[in-house]
């Protein structure tokens, strides 16, 4: 009866499902519930200029008498890319393996019944591990680590947590803790959070903002929306370098155009608008679409000029060709509009064909919007060649589409943005706020050069700027130094340029997202032309190689729940979230007294740092100083020689205590670090080198292309400091091979090359 009531349940809802929150199923089917109970989650947010890291801990209970194998789903938002996933044993936390392995089914055929729906609902972009025995009335938790890039427009980012579990939630979840951090390049003056939730907000300078909020008993049963207002006159820029030194530096730069400020200084309009007759976009009927464009059509201007175009196995033009956007025009394309039906087949690379042949010219600003699923079979390198026009192809589509990659692809390599609307956002108004941004055109016919120390740049194709929006690149430097990105366009008044200096640092601690950003930006691409154009064994390699090496799930491997990665020594404390680490530390002595200093991880739980001191011939340490969160160093006045110890203890809000002794002379490295090993390429013997700042457990393993763990060369508890190995690979055949440093949550992999 149980499961009838459940697929009722789904039934009635299924229209409504949205990404939403994670889930835990059991693989005993005789376990008294479909799902095991969802007990808490705890999410944090760090968004920098345009780009969200996402950490989600929760907690689920296994309220059976037995233990139970369970499958941990989670739905990724489209856009995202999972970077960590960890799963705890007792009190011990591990990181999950990364493996070329396909990922853990959920339990049953999926083919009918709550099975099949728990697929519908978790999307295609799922990430799902294995936990072997839960035990019985054990609290399993998980905790996942994704990045995505928040949408912009108009000087408003938003940030979106896809939160509606009604269908799978029959009881409320114990407590619920969101907490958001943001730092801008450009003065935030707004920000809201919907629903409120009672959230509390802080602003620490013009631009950085804090938001946090808790509920007790909650069905999460909505998405929550973050989003903050930002304001500034003329083009932006933000530039987020990183260099590891272990392998050439990342970078994210961003450049957003002022909402206000242009006058009448924009492009006038050729834009077509395109219909998929056939499609099942957005997951809505056919009449939102045609009302949604109904409404672009209203909003056009005077001066404008435009089209409608529909397909199915056939194409069909409004008009033979653009006509102004008068009154009378509007009206006659909305009646139009209200006349298109659904229909079958697909001529969706002849519906692009025949919008750029209506245009004539490139002196205004040439835009195609499709609305489409993608599924038909049309090249987009071809659709590239045929557009000679330069127009500008925005691709709209529903958030889980099958054809997401091809229209990604028409989109990127046309001056195009794609947009993927969610099934819990209303259609008409995210597609009227799309047409919004591409309504005012300032500057079209992008390009870049930014000199020969940066290479791999992404996107390579600059879409066109609008009032109000963005571009963003992704790439890598060689060196660091000084170097110029030169942009130029043509603006309504001509031909522009842009010199921007930027300054590439050896700095390998700040923005070490932009690392992961753009290898998840490469993986995006790599695959995303598997999927258009077939697999083969280059790219196949290409993207497993990104995948192990940056520690990011790609369509070839997996997370999996294997306890050789633990995050905190056995025992350690329950919440290991809180977990605070000593990066660096040092004292010395000067005309003041003694100079201690210190840094941690980042850790927002930290509330106060207590400093002790044990005197030469003492056995105890002396409470002489208690400091806020914020400072990372004292001087000691007081102090008698050179031979007295300090211990730094940090304490979080919930009271736990995290320390570390120093001495004088002692230095910690600053942070983990894999050196690149030497020689490479090599023939037999080469020799790696890795620093850790404090006592922990250490993995070095060497594996191959495919994965395969060739050799464990550490696996034990190592003290803080550097250590040098040498590796001897004789046995082994020329190729390209990997070795990954696993040291609590860091994860760094290197390649190495053997020639014999």
């Amino acid at each position: 009866m149980k499961t009838v009531w459940n697929i009722f349940l789904l039934a009635a809802f299924i229209s409504t499902i949205s990404f939403a929150d994670g889930l835990m199923r059991p693989s005993d089917k005789t376990y008294p519930n479909d799902f095991l109970r969802h007990r808490m989650t705890k999410i944090d947010v760090v968004i920098t200029g345009q780009i969200a890291q996402t950490t989600v801990y929760q907690e689920f209970v296994n309220e059976w008498n037995k233990a139970t194998d369970v499958v941990y789903s989670f739905p990724l938002p489209p856009d995202a890319r999972a970077t960590g996933l960890y799963f705890w044993v007792g009190d011990t936390m591990y990181r999950a393996v990364l493996k070329v392995k396909e990922q853990a089914t959920n339990p049953g055929t999926g083919e009918g019944g709550i099975d099949a729906q728990v697929n519908a609902y978790l999307g295609p972009n799922a990430i799902r591990m294995m936990i072997p025995g839960v035990p019985a009335g054990e609290i399993q938790r998980v905790q996942i680590e994704y990045i995505s890039i928040c949408n912009f427009h108009q000087g408003i980012t938003e940030y979106r947590y896809p939160l509606n579990t009604s269908d799978f939630v029959l009881f409320p979840v114990e407590t619920f803790i969101l907490n958001i951090n943001v730092s801008s390049s450009q003065p935030i003056v707004a920000s809201s959070l919907q629903p409120t939730m009672g959230a509390q907000s802080n602003q620490d300078g013009p631009n950085h903002l804090s938001l946090s909020a808790e509920k007790s008993k909650s069905y999460l049963n909505n998405d929550f929306l973050f989003t903050y207002n930002s304001t500034h006159d003329s083009l932006n820029t933000e530039f987020y370098p990183v260099d590891n030194d272990t392998m050439d530096g990342h970078f994210v730069m961003v450049m957003k155009s002022p909402s206000g400020g242009y006058g009448n200084d924009v492009f006038k309009k050729n834009i077509v608008f395109i219909v998929d007759r056939s499609s099942d976009m957005f997951g809505a009927t056919l009449q939102e679409a045609k009302t949604a464009i109904g409404e672009c059509v209203k909003k056009l201007n005077a001066e404008d000029s435009f089209n409608i175009i529909t397909f199915d196995y056939y194409v069909t033009q409004w008009k033979p060709s653009l006509v102004k956007a008068t009154q009378t025009a509007k009206d006659s394309a909305v009646q139009f509009l209200s006349g298109i039906s659904f229909s079958y087949g697909s001529a969706l690379l002849t519906s692009i064909q025949n919008a750029i042949d209506q245009f004539s010219s490139d002196t205004n600003q040439n835009i195609i919007v499709l609305f489409s699923d993608g599924k038909a079979v049309a090249n987009p390198e071809q659709i590239r060649t045929y557009n000679t026009k330069k127009a500008a192809i925005m691709t709209i589509a529903g958030a889980t589409t099958a054809g997401r990659q091809r229209l990604e692809m028409i989109s990127y390599l046309n001056y195009g943005i794609p947009a993927f609307i969610s099934k819990s956002e209303i259609l008409k108004d995210r597609v009227l706020g799309i047409f919004d941004q591409i309504n005012l055109p300032v500057l079209k016919d992008v390009h870049y050069e930014i000199g020969t120390n940066v290479h791999s740049i992404l996107p390579a194709i600059a879409s066109s700027l609008y009032k109000g929006s963005l571009l963003y690149f992704t790439g890598r430097y060689k060196n660091p130094g000084n170097s110029i990105f030169s942009i130029a366009g043509f603006s309504p008044g001509g031909a522009v340029f842009y010199d921007i200096p930027l300054a590439f640092p050896s700095d390998s601690i700040k923005n070490k997202f932009a690392e992961t950003f753009w290898a998840k930006e490469k993986i995006d691409e790599i695959e995303r032309r598997i999927a258009v154009f077939g697999e083969n064994d280059s790219l196949k390699k290409a993207v497993i190689a990104l995948s192990l090496g940056y520690g990011i799930r790609c369509k070839y491997t997996s997370y999996n729940a294997e306890k050789t990665n633990p995050v905190i020594p056995p025992g350690g404390s329950a919440a290991a979230v809180e977990i605070v680490e000593f990066t660096s530390t040092s004292v010395e002595l000067n005309s003041e007294g003694a100079t201690i200093r210190w840094n941690i991880s980042e850790n927002s739980l930290v509330k106060e740092f207590n400093i002790y001191r044990r005197e030469k011939g003492s056995d105890n340490f002396e409470l002489i100083a208690v400091v806020n969160n914020t400072v990372r160093s004292f001087i000691d006045r007081d102090i008698a020689d050179n031979e007295t110890m300090y211990r730094i203890e940090a304490v979080t809000s919930t009271g736990k205590l995290y320390s570390i002794t120093i001495t004088f002379g002692s230095q910690l490295p600053s942070s983990i670090v894999l050196y690149s090993n030497y020689p490479n390429p090599f023939n037999p013997t080469t020799t790696i080198r890795y620093e850790i700042p404090f006592k922990q457990h250490v993995t070095l393993v060497v594996h191959d292309v495919t994965g395969k763990e060739i050799v464990r060369l550490v696996d034990e508890q190592k003290e803080s400091g550097t250590y040098t190995l040498l590796f001897n690979a004789h046995s082994l055949t020329s190729g390209v091979y990997f070795y990954t440093l696993h040291a609590r949550s860091f994860v760094q992999t290197k390649k190495m090359i053997i020639v014999k």
